[in-house]
């Protein structure tokens, strides 16, 4: 199967059905950032287990908590950034080397931190403004991670990005975001008001753990297709042939291939 991603934009599911075939094809990788990085964290974030952790060990749980939240999110920023990665290496058909992705996401995590730093500020400033500010601020800069680490965009640079890439594609953006954040919202409601009676956060917080990988897998194909049209696009209207190797057809970031 071949999909040329500048041709035009892609539904709502193809962008799933991609996202989750990369998942299986590096299902090994994702298992070993799921079992290493977000099952412990998730693990080590349960009221329950730090009480226990606190009666049988009351160092390990200072130090549990001292790098509880912190250093778990620069863990969980770490590990989706690998996932982003590894989806962008495998829809522009580069070998992916572990190492490397790796490399750079250790060369840009603290860019990414920063960013989503700045990204939380000037959401959390637009909800103070009536909310539906902020979720037209999360909407239009919901690519700047995707900006630093694929398109190696500076800090304000990915934001602005992000911006003109989203005000372009508006409407499919924010329906995608929609189903984004509709499952984790459902299973989060049945958790705290379940009729046959209270269930652990547990399970719930490893299920929306587990189903943020596989979006970020999913918004990445949404976003190198959103960006390959816009690239076409200006092309086009320049009259000019791109001279970029990632806008070349017969092996750029427009044409994945499934063997």
């Amino acid at each position: 199967m071949s999909v040329d991603l500048a041709q035009g934009a892609l539904s709502l599911g193809s962008y799933y059905r991609i996202g989750w075939e990369i998942l299986w094809r590096y299902q090994r990788y994702i298992l070993l950032l799921f079992a290493g990085i977000t099952l412990p964290i998730t693990v080590l974030q349960q009221e329950s287990v730090l009480a226990k952790l606190m009666a049988v060990s009351p160092p390990l749980h200072a130090i549990v908590m001292i790098f509880n939240p912190t250093v778990f999110a620069v863990l969980n920023i770490a590990a989706l950034s690998y996932v982003m990665l590894l989806a962008s290496h495998e829809l522009q058909r580069k070998v992916v080397v572990p190492r490397k992705l790796l490399s750079l996401v250790r060369d840009n995590l603290l860019l990414v931190v920063g960013g989503l730093i700045v990204f939380s500020l000037i959401v959390s400033a637009g909800i103070l403004l009536l909310v539906l500010p902020g979720l037209f601020l999360a909407v239009m800069l919901c690519f700047f991670m995707q900006e630093i680490l694929i398109a190696q965009e500076s800090l304000f640079g990915s934001f602005s990005k992000s911006w003109d890439l989203v005000r372009q594609n508006f409407g499919r953006t924010l329906i995608a975001n929609l189903t984004f954040i509709l499952p984790p919202a459902i299973v989060s409601a049945y958790t705290y008001f379940n009729p046959f009676g209270p269930t652990g956060t547990f399970m719930k917080d490893l299920v929306v753990n587990a189903y943020i990988l596989l979006v970020t897998l999913v918004s990445t194909v949404l976003f190198l297709n959103l960006r390959a049209m816009q690239r076409a696009a200006e092309h086009a209207a320049a009259g000019e042939d791109s001279g970029d190797p990632q806008l070349n057809r017969s092996g750029g970031e427009e044409t994945w291939t499934q063997t």
